[in-house]
């Protein structure tokens, strides 16, 4: 910022209107405000920094420290300043609060402070018009922050010096020029951020503390006495692990073709069940062989007696039916003739018939006796007829036991068939058990590699955790110079 004019009515030494033109010095960036005590010298840049901010570069802020007590009445305290950064120029203008004369009657009404701000674009005139930026106090202040960069306390203690400070800096004592300087650059937050340092310094010291107790342990527990003998160990352990990772590929690799050769030999040890139910039917038959060979022979015995047989009942069961029948109808033929005679007697002779009532009805018993005969007869036909169909139903079950000595004998041919592919699936069994004894220490070095892997990923963990406490004592260790 590049004050260039700057105009002061009623306000602090000056009870008139005053110009300060600070372009007439041209060319000279250094120049010295001089005059007797009371003549306005730091009124000037009070007046400067009042116009910029609102207030002046006093600790004495109150309006009537800002107005002039010399000045008449009705004027107005005010202060115009035009400054320039780079090619572009402002005025900011400012009135504080302060009392004036009513307009009509006695005494005295408040006027409230005002602030304006424009800027003027390159070319244009000082009297010409400007662009507002800011017409409202607060507004003001906001943007000569931002266009400065700097607020109130800053601008005073960068760019102003207040009077007598820096005398009095000169002829100090040391202690005295630190009590000066720390009440003329307000440095209470230096002090606070000084103070937050040194807690945050401590705390990085007993973090370092803790983070070489941390590295002292993890030195412990991977057995090593300092960092080298540590890097020579992780060394040798990651050339382990490449070997221990190596070997995991392998036993991956192992793993897979063990885990299908497991498939095959489930699915064999299915079949061999089946063999093995098979093997024990196969037992059971060839128990039974014996059995069956007798009962095949008594089969082909009785299909060879049984035809000779069953005539040979037949024609005796006939033969004795005949015989009864025979006797039993020479008997009805004999009793029969017996009562014709008897009849024909007793038709020639009506009286001795009639004596021979009793007879008679004897004869008629007889008769009828010989009817039931007759009758008994024809039901010896309906046995003879049953036999026959006995004969029949024995030639059926002849035929029976014929078929069942067929399947018998393919019995035995399957049995045969089910011996070879039992021996066949014994030999599969044996072959599969070595597979599997294979496949098991297969798994034992699986299992140790897995092992190995896993104490090297724990290695791993403990030199990752080991660097970054390095990495943190370094930091730290610089933080701390």
């Amino acid at each position: 910022m590049k004050p260039i004019r700057v105009e002061i009515e009623a306000f602090g030494s000056f009870a008139d209107r005053q110009v300060v033109d600070f372009q007439a010095l041209g060319t000279n960036e250094l120049f010295l405000i001089h005059g007797p005590t009371g003549a306005g010298k730091s009124t000037i840049l009070e007046a400067i920094c009042f116009a910029l901010y609102g207030m002046p570069a006093g600790t004495d802020a109150s309006a009537p420290h800002l107005r002039s007590q010399h000045a008449e009445a009705d004027r107005t305290t005010r202060v115009t300043l035009w400054f320039a950064l780079g090619d572009t120029r402002y005025r900011v203008e400012r009135t504080p609060r302060q009392l004036r004369p009513k307009r009509r009657g006695e005494g005295f009404v408040e006027e409230r402070g005002t602030a304006v701000l424009e800027r003027f674009k390159p070319g244009v005139p000082e009297d010409g018009p400007g662009e507002p930026l800011a017409t409202k106090q607060g507004e003001v202040d906001a943007e000569v922050r931002a266009l400065l960069g700097l607020d109130r306390a800053q601008f005073r203690q960068v760019i102003l010096l207040p009077q007598g400070e820096f005398r009095r800096l000169l002829e100090a004592s040391s202690k005295e020029r630190q009590e000066i300087l720390s009440r003329l650059f307000d440095i209470d937050r230096f002090a606070a951020l000084e103070r937050r340092l040194k807690v945050a310094a401590d705390r990085l010291k007993d973090e370092l503390g803790k983070i070489e107790e941390r590295r002292a342990t993890l030195l412990g527990q991977a057995e090593a006495e300092n960092e080298e003998a540590f890097t020579l160990r992780r060394k040798a352990l990651a050339e382990e692990i490449e070997e221990a990772r190596a070997a995991l590929a392998e036993a991956v690799a192992g793993e897979t073709t063990a885990r299908a050769s497991l498939e095959r030999g489930r699915a064999d040890r299915d079949r061999l069940r089946i063999r093995d139910t098979a093997a024990r039917h196969h037992a059971e038959l060839q128990a039974r062989r014996p059995e069956f060979d007798n009962a095949r022979d008594r089969l082909r015995d009785a299909l060879r007696a049984e035809p000779v047989a069953l005539r040979f009942e037949a024609w005796t069961k006939a033969r004795r039916a005949a015989e009864e029948v025979d006797a039993r109808l020479a008997e009805a033929t004999s009793a029969l003739e017996t009562a014709d005679h008897a009849l024909e007697a007793a038709r020639n002779d009506e009286f001795a018939a009639r004596e021979r009532a009793p007879e008679l009805r004897a004869l008629d018993e007889t008769v009828a006796r010989l009817r039931a005969s007759v009758e008994t007869v024809e039901g010896l036909e309906g046995l003879r007829r049953a036999h026959a169909e006995q004969v029949a139903a024995q030639t059926e079950r002849a035929a029976r036991l014929e078929q069942e000595e067929v399947r018998l004998v393919e019995a035995q041919q399957t049995l045969a068939r089910a011996e070879q592919q039992a021996e066949r699936h014994a030999r599969l069994l044996d072959e599969q058990r070595a597979r599997i004894d294979a496949r098991t220490a297969l798994a034992a070095r699986l299992e140790q590699a897995r092992q190995a892997i896993s104490l090297s990923a724990g290695i791993e963990a403990r030199a990752r955790r080991l660097a970054s406490l390095d990495e943190a004592i370094t930091g730290a260790r610089a933080r701390l110079s």
